[in-house]
C-alpha cells in the first residue's frame, strides 16, 4: 500500500499507532509531529508513516529548518486581514450558529421574524 508520499510501507510508526489508539491530547491538534519532516532510509516518510492506518495518522511535518531566521510552519498562519481578536470573535459565534441550525431542524415551520 502506498502512503501520501507514494512510498510503500508495511507497518505504521509508533507515533501513528498512538495517534490511532488515543488521538491527540487536544481536539484539533495533531497527535504527533515530525520536525522538520519524517524521513528514514532515504524515503519520506519511510518508517515514520501511518501506512495502513490511514493518512490522518501520519505525523504533522513542519517542512523546514527551525533554526533558520525566516522559519515558518506552512499553512498555519492566519489569512491576510485576519487578526487573533477577529478569529476569537468567530470562534465565539460558532456555537450559536450550530444552535440555530439545530433549532431549524427541530422546528422547521416556526415563524421567522
Amino acid at each position: 500500500m502506498l502512503d501520501a508520499y507514494g512510498t510503500a510501507g508495511k507497518y505504521p510508526s509508533i507515533g501513528s499507532i498512538v495517534s490511532k489508539a488515543i488521538g491527540p491530547r487536544r481536539p484539533g491538534l495533531p497527535a504527533h509531529a515530525a520536525v522538520p519532516y519524517a524521513s528514514s532510509i532515504g524515503l519520506r516518510p519511510g518508517y515514520f508513516g501511518a501506512n495502513y492506518l490511514g493518512i490522518e495518522h501520519s505525523p504533522f511535518e513542519t517542512d523546514g529548518d527551525p533554526n533558520a531566521a525566516n522559519f515558518q510552519v506552512q499553512n498555519v498562519n492566519l489569512p491576510g486581514g485576519m487578526t487573533v481578536d477577529r478569529l476569537g470573535d468567530r470562534r465565539a459565534l460558532s456555537p450559536g450558529l450550530g444552535q440555530l441550525d439545530r433549532s431549524e431542524r427541530v422546528q422547521p415551520n416556526r415563524r421567522r421574524l
